[in-house]
């Protein structure tokens, strides 16, 4: 009989640390999935500030080099059929010197809003036109902030090369007069490796 007693006794001890060994090991794969979330979600958003910060630089580096060569292209909002030609022209030669300027930078593609909306410049020349006056990352430049978000491509025209299948953090920045400080242009300026 203390036999049995002490065997039932061994049993339940048996059954309880089984059950605490169960529940240790849930509560430590618990916490190392969210141990892992939490440092994966700190590195995204390191990283999308880094590639931010680069865009943001090299956007501001690129519009006061070529401030008045940016100012001819966003009056190209009035011009007449024939001046628009010559515009047209234009956009040619400044897509050069902005791909000159940036040959060996991890730039894929530059765009330039007139406070409008209106894509007065791009990297891709049929996006020139385009009304972008409700884009999330213009209106954000446009009231002074800086946007940045991670999206997924399939395919992206980028200067003289298409890339494919890539997350791009493009980033908007207002571009301001240097005399009023009013918002003159906005400049988006996406990252991303370019092979050529």
């Amino acid at each position: 009989m203390a036999i049995s007693l002490e065997l039932r006794r061994n049993e339940a001890m048996s059954a309880t640390t089984k059950r605490v060994a169960w529940f240790g090991a849930a509560i430590m794969l618990t916490a190392a999935m969210f141990l892992s979330w939490f440092l994966r979600t700190n590195a995204f958003s390191r990283i999308l500030a880094l590639a931010e910060s680069y865009n943001v630089s090299t956007t501001r580096i690129l519009a006061n080099g070529l401030r008045g060569d940016i100012r001819q292209l966003l009056d190209a909002e009035r011009r007449t059929a024939l001046e628009q030609q010559q515009a047209n022209a234009m956009a040619a030669a400044f897509h050069a010197t902005v791909a000159r300027q940036l040959a060996g930078l991890a730039i894929a593609k530059v765009k330039i809003y007139s406070p409008r909306g209106i894509t007065a410049f791009s990297s891709e020349a049929k996006q020139i036109g385009e009304d972008k006056s409700l884009n999330a990352g213009f209106l954000a430049a446009l009231s002074g902030r800086i946007a940045s978000e991670l999206t997924f491509r399939n395919q992206f025209s980028a200067f003289d090369v298409v890339i494919e299948d890539r997350n791009l953090p493009p980033s908007y920045t207002a571009i301001r007069q240097e005399n009023t400080g009013s918002v003159a242009r906005v400049p988006g300026c996406g990252v991303g490796a370019v092979g050529k």
